[in-house]
């Protein structure tokens, strides 16, 4: 498993340094699940398509290593409410730099550039989308053909705003 510190700099390789983050995709977190026993929680988002062509896209970010608690234990902790209990549930704030993490887009660049390979990883929220056929006769290069693993600017956007109110 890698960090998110670490995706992103698989992904600054992948583009050779030219940024492809977009800081004003509007995203909306509607979910955080909390798994108390596997001591893991998943952050949900809605993220419009800046295209246009569709509704948009679902983005999932699933870190690893959390400590929660019942009652705040410092400054660090966020509260959130158990939907299975009702009560509160405190955990500490997220370090995307020492945090596994596991993500996933719904987005075709994230599909056909970084899915597998975030597999291969194991970065990769959820099961394996279907792999890219290229259409007969296509002569177009693979997109990724050094295999390296990374995150679209959707990812990147929704790690922002986790950043920003969930991570110290």
């Amino acid at each position: 498993m890698k960090t998110f510190k670490q995706l992103y700099d698989d992904t600054k390789r992948y583009s050779k340094g030219n940024s492809r983050f977009v800081r004003d995709i509007d995203g909306e977190l509607y979910n955080i699940i909390p798994n108390v026993p596997a001591k893991l929680i998943t952050f949900e988002f809605k993220v419009k398509s800046q295209a246009k062509r569709n509704e948009g896209y679902r983005v999932r970010l699933q870190f690893y290593d959390m400590k929660f608690h019942d009652k705040p234990t410092s400054s660090n902790c966020v509260k959130i409410e158990d939907k299975y209990t009702g009560k509160p549930l405190y955990f500490e704030k997220i370090n995307l730099f020492t945090q596994p993490v596991r993500v996933r887009c719904g987005c075709q660049d994230f599909r056909f550039r970084f899915a597998w390979e975030d597999r291969a990883v194991q970065a990769l929220y959820g099961g394996v989308p279907k792999g890219y056929t290229p259409v007969p006769g296509s002569h177009r290069p693979p997109v990724n053909p050094e295999h390296i693993p990374g995150f679209c600017k959707h990812i990147y956007q929704c790690a922002m705003t986790i950043q920003h109110y969930f991570a110290r």
